[in-house]
């Protein structure tokens, strides 16, 4: 009984840990959540090579793993850019009113969604606060690039030196570090 119990918990994280860049922007404690899976995954095939008995039964099974981990690698960057699709047209009209807000006018902005310090707020600082809360954004900036093209940057999260956010740039493909970002949907890039 423990076997079926141990192998389906391997199937379903392997399930989950290949398919799991769908989820990547979606939810705040993904990388939390992907770490637990993982553990629990490599646990459990541990466990079930320990429990199978023959090197034939043990390759099937090693074999399923390594075919895993291979799908997992050659789907990545569809399964993280259909993620990043989903999390803008979730927030569609919030990243809509955000960018409006912040062309009105040409100045360089900066806010985070979780400032606490807001006695020297705007009313437009308020308005952008509750576009980044609603959109589950960390922090706004506007500026311009290197090309002297306005952009704005949405970071969706971020720990440390480890950052992720989406680039509106109206005026064309922005370059990151001599790369050009990948494109998401209309003017929003990766």
């Amino acid at each position: 009984m423990t076997n079926k119990i141990n192998t389906a918990i391997f199937i379903l994280g392997l399930v989950y840990l290949t398919f799991s860049e769908f989820f990547y922007v979606q939810i705040d404690e993904f990388s939390l959540i992907w770490l637990a899976a993982a553990v629990i995954t490599a646990i459990s095939f541990i466990v079930l090579l320990v429990q199978i008995e023959g090197w034939k039964k043990k390759s099937i099974w090693i074999g399923v793993f390594l075919s895993s981990v291979l799908i997992f690698l050659l789907t990545q960057e569809f399964q993280f850019n259909t993620s990043c699709e989903l999390y803008l047209k979730t927030n569609e009209e919030v990243l809509e009113d955000l960018v409006a807000e912040l062309n009105k006018d040409s100045a360089d902005y900066h806010l985070g969604a979780k400032n606490t310090d807001t006695i020297n707020y705007t009313p437009k600082d308020f308005r952008i606060r509750g576009y980044l809360r609603s959109a589950d954004a960390i922090y706004v900036i506007k500026g311009k690039n290197d090309d002297g093209y306005c952009e704005i940057y949405l970071e969706l999260w971020g720990f440390l030196d480890a950052r992720f956010g989406l680039v509106y740039s109206p005026e064309g493909v922005p370059i990151r570090a001599g790369k050009p970002l990948k494109h998401v949907d209309g003017h929003w890039y990766r």
